[in-house]
């Protein structure tokens, strides 16, 4: 009996519990390109109103603004 009670709790207990799986890092990107630096390895690469290069390790290696012209729209 204090078997059968124990499995049935353990069960109820398996099936009523939810897990989720959390990432430690996100970005506002979907899936990161990986570039090659000739002298510094790979990096991922986001692209926005600046350039944001992140090591495999997901620390951010180095932040580099995009000059525009003014009256420009977009950083292409």
């Amino acid at each position: 009996m204090k078997n059968t009670l124990l499995t049935l709790s353990l069960l109820l207990t398996l099936f009523f519990s939810k897990a989720q799986i959390t990432y430690e890092h996100t970005y506002p990107v979907g899936k990161l390109p990986l570039t090659k630096l000739e002298w510094s390895g790979y990096k991922y690469v986001i692209v926005d109103t600046q350039i944001t290069l992140y090591n495999l390790d997901h620390t951010v290696f180095k932040h580099i603004s995009i000059p525009t012209q003014p009256g420009a729209d977009d950083y292409t």
